[in-house]
């Protein structure tokens, strides 16, 4: 039997964070700093007072590659004003 990594990525939670701010608990697998914005990726669902604090966005559940995540990040990339 060999040991080694898994082939297929575990499904996560993304979410967009507008201050750059994100849970500091462990939870958070990756974060990409985007033009004004940052992509949080996290092994759970954030609570939400975090949602709040973080002044979080839900994108979706899956891999980083995803179509409807990247379609979401993509979308608020064009539609960022609207938000500020």
């Amino acid at each position: 039997m060999e040991l080694g990594f898994r082939k297929t990525k575990l499904a996560n939670h993304f979410y967009i964070s507008r201050q750059g701010e994100y849970p500091r608990d462990g939870s958070v697998i990756q974060s990409t700093y985007k033009n004004r914005f940052s992509v949080i990726e996290m092994m759970r669902e954030a609570t939400e007072e975090e949602l709040f604090v973080c002044d979080l966005f839900y994108i979706g559940y899956g891999i980083s590659k995803d179509e409807h995540i990247q379609k979401h990040v993509e979308e608020y990339e064009k539609n960022i004003k609207k938000y500020d």
